[in-house]
């Protein structure tokens, strides 16, 4: 279909027979009289074509002086399909209203995506531009991407090297880069090698200067050699230089950390059930209080619009016992500490377990995270 074709449709128009008298005459007097004909199909004894809505009163008076009979065949276009459905004013509003509103929500930021990093987790990285003005919800033009650019990588200490915020319609994608240097420990001035401090699988090696050893894939333990420092030259003589280079690599970490809870009770789980509800902007329907959700929100060809589904786990609890003010207290320092301690870790997943022993509070988490591996390590050269 043309455009032609879609502004016919707009006007709406009306598919005719012409029987009897002079189909000639007929065509030559709408010629005569501006009454634009097409797709005029000839037929024994009668001609069958298209003409304009607002032509077609004027169609009337030519078929009486050409001695025609005019036949409606069919009405088609806008106008006649708003007349045939005009007791359905509110199905029309409703459709109106939708694609109004999708292409005004279209204008605000509401999904958040972070590329190009191993090493700094995503959600330090949306919550740090939080405070320069990216977050759900925002007007799209109203956010300062050089802004957000510009300071989004001095909020790192040096750990990015280049930060760029890119909105597309509802989604806001943040590409950043790691600094190559970032994990260069400037210890060893001497020759010295690169071994592994933990137990891991290897994602990507870049060496800088100095020997590879191991490529990715490659499974490592601690003190592995990584990037040697000795390189054998051309007549088999070797030489020493400060190895240097990035690794990166997926490991597991566990972590166990035990708190005082004496003298408190806590307050024991009885039931715990699963509900469901509507999301439409920052509103869920129905309003319920819930412990942990998971908002899913409806996303076609990259646009995420502002409408979804929250999953959410509702717990009951006894209420003969008190919520133990000792237990939430080790939890809000374990939460603490976790997060400075592995705040520029990428956490892939995490199994958290808190336990009661005695009258200590243990929290055990095991994570699979990936994070930069290497120590320098110096090579003793005897010179006798």
């Amino acid at each position: 279909m043309n455009l032609l074709d879609i502004l016919r449709c707009i006007r709406g128009y009306v598919h005719f027979t012409a029987e009897g008298g002079f189909p000639e005459r007929f065509i030559n007097l709408c010629a005569s009289r501006g009454i634009h004909l097409w797709s005029l199909t000839p037929h024994i004894k009668k001609l069958e074509g298209c003409v304009s809505a607002k032509d077609f009163f004027r169609l009337r008076a030519v078929a009486r002086k050409s001695g025609v009979r005019l036949t409606v065949n069919k009405k088609c276009g806008l106008p006649f399909f708003m007349k045939r459905h005009r007791n359905r004013a509110f199905l029309f509003a409703g459709v109106f209203i939708y694609i109004f509103t999708v292409i005004a929500m279209n204008q605000f930021v509401w999904f958040i995506d972070v590329e190009g990093t191993d090493t700094v987790s995503h959600a330090r990285i949306i919550s740090t531009l939080e405070q320069y003005g990216l977050k759900k919800g925002v007007y799209s033009k109203a956010v300062d991407t050089d802004l957000l650019n510009r300071e989004g990588v001095n909020s790192f200490n040096g750990r990015l090297m280049w930060m760029s915020v890119n909105i597309k319609g509802s989604k806001a994608v943040i590409e950043v880069r790691d600094y190559v240097d970032e994990h260069e420990d400037a210890t060893y001035k001497e020759p010295c090698n690169i071994v592994a401090d933990f137990d891991a699988t290897v994602l990507s090696v870049e060496a800088f200067n100095g020997v590879r050893i191991v490529r990715a894939g490659n499974a490592v333990k601690k003190g592995d050699l990584l990037i040697s420092g000795v390189v054998e030259n051309t007549d088999f003589s070797a030489s020493y230089l400060e190895a240097r280079g990035r690794i990166t690599a997926l490991h597991t970490v566990s972590r166990q950390k035990a708190y005082s809870a004496a003298d408190s009770s806590f307050k024991r789980l009885s039931d715990s059930k699963k509900t469901h509800g509507v999301n439409f902007l920052w509103l869920t329907f129905p309003k319920s209080d819930k412990y942990f959700s998971y908002n899913e929100f409806l996303e076609i060809k990259n646009t995420v619009l502002p409408f979804g589904i929250t999953a959410a786990t509702k717990k009951e609890y006894t209420d003969n016992e008190v919520c133990d003010y000792a237990i939430l207290t080790a939890i809000d320092s374990y939460t603490a500490e976790f997060y400075r301690d592995f705040a520029n870790t990428n956490i892939l997943s995490s199994d958290t377990k808190i336990s009661l022993k005695g009258t200590e509070c243990i929290i055990t988490s095991e994570m699979n995270c990936i994070d930069f591996i290497g120590i320098k390590s110096p090579i003793y050269i005897d010179k006798e």
